[in-house]
């Protein structure tokens, strides 16, 4: 499924807009359901018009001009264009703030320096940090070595999984599941939790499913390479602290067996001499 979202600026209060929203996707052939001011829909294939059926997620919010709607657009084909005009033709030209506010949301290309010295500035983070920028209105992923930061912002999060963020240490992460994104398809990246309860995903939802996980972010084909280096960075270093804890291993047990003959030492079960020659052994090994 590829998932673009939309803002309208709407001379609107938040009920009014609500109730016009809701009869302009009833007239596409859609049922709204959900909460008042955030409710989704599904419009129907349409031939005539050539048009794939969409899954339509609608958040309003009030604003100093009337009102604000976020709509989220998710598809198969790459028609979400035709859906919003659709939609948009329901309503009077006189509830948009303006002409030019029937808009696509802005996003963040994953990657770009500005904007992750921008993220940087806002959220804290340090110059040797690893990040990776999702989809416009999905959020981020920054990696400091240690933990993998997880901020889910934007219209795209506020509607499926909502805002908020996260933080995993590496030493929890029992997976990451990379899907690449398609033409129209977007890609993720998702982390499994040890002791975390998962489902599986029906098929042909997969990314669907991830659009509403918290331990997910989404991607688009630009911003793929970025999200395969996160990846890597974050397997290197789990691979690193693994291979640290083999090695610290050894070092723990001799020196549990030099307590050992320690405490048999001064329980007389050994003699100093047997003492010392046991102890010569243990180190020989180390």
């Amino acid at each position: 499924m590829s998932v673009r979202s939309f803002e309208w600026r709407l001379r609107l209060t938040p009920e009014d807009a609500d109730r016009r929203l809701r009869a302009a996707c009833q007239d596409l052939g859609a049922s709204p359901e959900g909460e008042p001011q955030k409710f989704r829909a599904r419009t129907k294939t349409s031939f005539l018009r050539n048009r794939w059926s969409a899954e339509l997620s609608v958040d309003i919010s009030a604003a100093p001009y009337g009102s604000v709607a976020i709509i989220l657009v998710e598809m198969t084909s790459p028609q979400h264009d035709a859906i919003i005009s659709d939609l948009s033709r329901r309503l009077d030209k006189d509830s948009f703030a303006s002409d030019s506010d029937v808009q696509e949301v802005e996003g963040i290309p994953g990657g770009r320096q500005s904007e992750v010295r921008r993220l940087r500035a806002q959220y804290g983070g340090n110059d040797t940090d690893v990040w990776a920028v999702g989809q416009p209105g999905s959020g981020f992923l920054r990696f400091d070595g240690r933990t993998v930061h997880i901020e889910h912002s934007g219209a795209l999060s506020r509607l499926t999984v909502g805002k908020g963020s996260k933080r995993i240490p590496i030493s929890q992460i029992t997976a990451m599941h990379l899907k690449p994104a398609g033409a129209v398809v977007s890609g993720y990246l998702q982390f499994s939790i040890g002791g975390a309860v998962e489902s599986r995903s029906q098929f042909g939802r997969s990314s669907y499913d991830a659009a509403g996980d918290e331990n997910s972010i989404m991607f688009t084909q630009n911003e793929q390479p970025f999200f395969e280096a996160f990846r890597e960075a974050v397997e290197q270093a789990i691979a690193a602290e693994r291979q640290a804890q083999v090695s610290a291993a050894p070092d723990q047990d001799f020196v549990g067996q030099l307590k050992g003959i320690a405490e048999l030492r001064e329980s007389g079960v050994l003699t100093e001499e047997e003492f010392q020659q046991k102890k010569a052994e243990i180190l020989r090994r180390m």
